[in-house]
């Protein structure tokens, strides 16, 4: 007998504004840079990658169901494991696979590693006349390898964005499946009615954000005095 297929949530607020506001702060990152070359713009959309990647880290430990590291990584694990017995452990899953596909997950976690790269290395970041919170910290030299780093991370970033698109194309083409509906809306339709999360944790979420907007507010601040002034070479 066929079961019928009920909507739910999936996605929480939370996950749904990380994802569009990154989507935001990556492409206003690149603008800033090759379009603008203003670097100003390009710390302050930083700051804003830096919050919602402090903020995505507290919530892979306190967010929703699928949100959590624990739940990624657990996908990840079923890579090795053979399509069909894939395919039979879906089938008996309770709708464990509501959320990120195995290789999806992996790319989550890939995608975040690169970012913590790029933040980190971006607080030191300079161009000689404008400086980063944190390069005060390091001397030049540190500076220009620190930089090359930022920007090798950056084209690494780009091709997982790029592997990513490709890979909604793909689902949308071949499989007939539209992953961003899902990720605007928060809702997926399924048979697994208690793979659903019940609600977004609005409560967790706003202690998360106070927490994380401190952290990175504190992280910029924390140095200023030790901001050089502008180092010129003749």
């Amino acid at each position: 007998m066929t079961k019928l297929q009920k909507k739910g949530l999936v996605w929480d607020l939370s996950t749904r504004l990380f994802h569009w506001l990154l989507v935001v702060g990556i492409t206003y990152c690149w603008i800033s840079i090759e379009l603008l070359e203003n670097l100003q713009h390009h710390f302050w959309s930083g700051y804003l990658v830096f919050f919602l990647l402090v903020f995505r880290i507290f919530w892979g430990f306190v967010g929703t169901r699928y949100a959590l590291f624990s739940n990624l990584i657990k996908q990840i694990a079923k890579l090795p494991i053979s399509k069909n017995r894939t395919n039979k452990k879906d089938n008996n899953s309770s709708g464990e696979n509501l959320g990120h596909s195995s290789q999806g997950s992996l790319s989550v976690l890939v995608l975040l590693l690169l970012l913590t790269v790029q933040v980190g290395t971006g607080l030191f970041n300079t161009d000689d006349y404008t400086f980063a919170p944190l390069s005060g910290l390091v001397n030049y030299e540190t500076r220009i390898i620190i930089g090359k780093i930022h920007s090798f991370s950056f084209d690494a970033l780009c091709f997982m964005v790029g592997l990513h698109i490709l890979a909604i194309i793909y689902y949308r083409i071949a499989r007939r499946k539209t992953l961003t509906k899902s990720m605007i809306s928060g809702y997926k339709s399924s048979t697994h009615n208690d793979g659903f999360i019940r609600d977004s944790k609005s409560l967790v979420a706003l202690i998360t954000v106070i927490a994380s907007a401190l952290i990175v507010y504190g992280t910029i601040n924390c140095c200023a005095d030790s901001i050089p002034v502008g180092e010129f070479d003749f």
